[in-house]
């Protein structure tokens, strides 16, 4: 008896076996996926883009153990669809591949609604999948380190003085024991 993990990879095998006679020969399905914390950004700051890509090939030929080179093609549009930022990358796999990839957006974006697309090519096939995110008006990093050392500064302060009192007061009532003896 088969365990439930075993079950299942045994189902996904059959249904990626039988994908191809259905559907043609060598498909590729993309997602692309941008986190819930990512999808606000500041200028400057990165994103977080997570992206599966699975093949759908025909398992029955000589390439069904062979690695298979996955070209992967990443763009990040504003508004207006002008281009910000392109780059790829290939990746090789066998059935599926997970990546996940770290964005950083240029610290001049304008504030507005972006477009993260990535596109999987396999061959002369291939797949896309898009998201959108939004880029704030971004605020400087001096800012709060600026407010960290004042409040670094006050509570040291505050504390000098609380010392310096204690001391002196101390002082006092030792010379004050001294001189009633």
């Amino acid at each position: 008896m088969y365990s439930r993990n075993k079950r299942i990879m045994v189902i996904v095998f059959l249904i990626v076996s039988i994908l191809p006679s259905v559907l043609g020969k060598d498909k590729v399905a993309v997602d692309l996926e941008i986190p819930s914390q990512y999808k606000t950004a500041n200028a400057g700051e990165a994103i977080l883009i997570q992206t599966e890509v699975i093949l759908i090939k025909d398992f029955t030929g000589e390439e069904k153990d062979n690695v298979t080179d996955v070209l992967l093609e990443y763009t990040i549009k504003d508004s207006k669809s002008n281009i910000i930022l392109s780059f790829s990358e290939t990746k090789g796999t066998l059935l599926r591949l997970n990546t996940l990839k770290e964005i950083s957006m240029p610290k001049d974006s304008p504030p507005g609604i972006y477009l993260a697309e990535v596109r999987a090519s396999y061959r002369e096939n291939s797949g896309m999948d898009a998201e959108l995110f939004e880029v704030q008006k971004g605020q400087s990093q001096i800012q709060p380190l600026d407010q960290s050392v004042n409040s670094y500064l006050t509570a040291i302060i505050i504390i000098l003085l609380m010392v310096m009192t204690t001391l002196y007061y101390s002082y006092r009532r030792i010379k004050n024991m001294k001189e009633n003896r």
